[in-house]
């Protein structure tokens, strides 16, 4: 993990420096020189470097995106503070692109996202969609039901976060029901969010399911949802 500021690209001196914490103050203490030229061109002096081990997963939305993103978590082992900024991200020796960081007390966690894997493949499709029309006559429910297909194409053990959300209702005459939800998730709040913890295999396929329905009066028009085909108005 290289950081880099808006500045250009410069080749870095490196030096080893002490970390010195005063109150709310961190100061970096620099052992022995650091030759810069005198050229009028921008340098940089590296203060210190420290290994993160990293834990790595993907992360899947589908809802949001037909991809899942490779994830790195890492504690920050040093002694100081790492500050926000902009940084280089690299996987396995392989240039993946520039992120932001956001600041990192010493033992707190970083997060960074390092791509598309294309080798694991996410689908969400929506598999039923109907409308009761033998519900009560000045009422309208709507059943829906998708379906999100996990497969890991690669050699290797995958392990997959997959997120979804049911929706839910900002009116008291609106009424979301669960309906069916399998596997069971690891994770399910208030706000109707949904997180599986998936460990594949290679070659091996999982599928989700979350199905719910919608009460709301025929007068009402509700507004994020698919239209389904049955739906006369």
């Amino acid at each position: 993990m290289d950081f880099a500021s808006e500045e250009p690209v410069v080749e870095a001196v490196h030096v080893e420096a002490v970390v010195e914490t005063s109150g709310a103050a961190i100061t970096f203490v620099v052992s022995g020189r650091a030759g810069i030229p005198n050229d009028g061109s921008p340098h940089k002096v590296a203060l210190a470097g420290w290994d993160l081990p990293a834990r790595f997963d993907l992360v899947a939305a589908p809802k949001l995106a037909a991809h899942a993103f490779r994830r790195a978590r890492a504690t920050n082992p040093g002694p100081a503070l790492l500050l926000a900024g902009r940084a280089q991200v690299f996987h396995e020796d392989e240039f993946v692109g520039s992120t932001h960081l956001k600041a990192a007390a010493p033992g707190e966690e970083l997060e960074l996202y390092l791509g598309v894997e294309d080798r694991v493949r996410i689908t969400r499709k929506l598999v039923e969609g109907a409308v009761d029309r033998r519900f009560l006559s000045d009422q309208r429910r709507l059943s829906y039901a998708y379906e999100i297909k996990v497969q890991n194409l690669r050699d290797r053990r995958e392990q997959v976060v997959v997120q979804d959300q049911l929706p839910v209702s900002r009116h008291e005459q609106i009424t979301v029901r669960r309906q069916d939800v399998r596997p069971a998730p690891a994770e399910e709040t208030k706000l109707g969010r949904l997180r599986w913890d998936l460990t594949l295999e290679p070659q091996q396929e999982q599928t989700l399911r979350v199905a719910f329905s919608i009460e709301h009066p025929r007068a009402f028009t509700v507004v994020g949802l698919p239209p389904l085909a049955s739906d006369a108005g």
